[in-house]
């Protein structure tokens, strides 16, 4: 169930993740919580586990940290010259010597 989790929910919960970074509180508390209901339906727990168990049982982190981790992946990656040209162009990178 979990590596269908991964293969077909998950995607669409982490749709734009970068973007969402600067998502309001609610937001983000609504997506943890759909999560949550998520992941206890598919695992077949109840209410009352702790979602940090769910989260170590499907083996992945929450989806606030996802997002921060692949919003550093897109930073390196146009520090490196491997994204795209029109997201290279947000960043001004500033060489100090």
């Amino acid at each position: 169930m979990c590596r269908l989790y991964k293969a077909y929910i998950l995607p669409h919960l982490e749709y734009c993740c970068p973007l969402l970074l600067g998502a309001g509180r609610r937001q983000v508390k609504k997506l943890e919580d759909a999560n949550n209901y998520i992941l206890r339906s598919i695992l077949g727990y109840g209410k009352h586990t702790p979602y940090d168990h769910l989260l170590n049982m499907a083996g992945i982190r929450t989806l606030e940290e996802r997002r921060k981790f692949q919003a550093l992946v897109l930073v390196y990656k146009c520090i490196r010259k491997e994204a795209s040209r029109y997201i290279e162009q947000f960043f001004k990178i500033k060489i100090c010597k």
